[in-house]
């Protein structure tokens, strides 16, 4: 297994968890763990405080990874009509560690899916 980036070894991090999605039509949104918005590549992820990822599995081999995010999603973006209509199916989504204080120096890619 990979070492953890150094900005993630020190003692007290400065971690925020960053997850995107963007609909087939091209709508993205960005929903973040920390309390202030963070700017990545021209997305802006919104803070969305009961964003709380779990634990990460990841093997040398990349089968078998795991992680899930819960929480409330509250954007307005995302609507139930939205869901219900399908806007949503096939889209894309993808998580990223960050550090908040340097989003586009210090990133770690966590998952990718559909």
């Amino acid at each position: 297994m990979d070492q953890p980036p150094d900005w993630m070894a020190a003692e007290l991090t400065s971690l925020a968890f960053c997850l995107a999605m963007a609909r087939p039509d091209g709508v993205k949104l960005g929903l973040t763990s920390h309390d202030q918005p963070i700017e990545i590549d021209g997305l802006v992820y919104h803070p969305n405080p009961g964003m709380t990822p779990s634990a990460i599995v990841r093997t040398a081999r990349g089968d078998g990874d795991s992680m899930s995010v819960a929480g409330g999603l509250s954007f307005e973006l995302v609507s139930a009509f939205d869901l219900e209509i399908g806007r949503w199916a096939g889209g894309r989504i993808w998580c990223v560690a960050v550090d908040w204080r340097a989003p586009l120096r210090c990133r770690t890619e966590l998952f990718a899916g559909w």
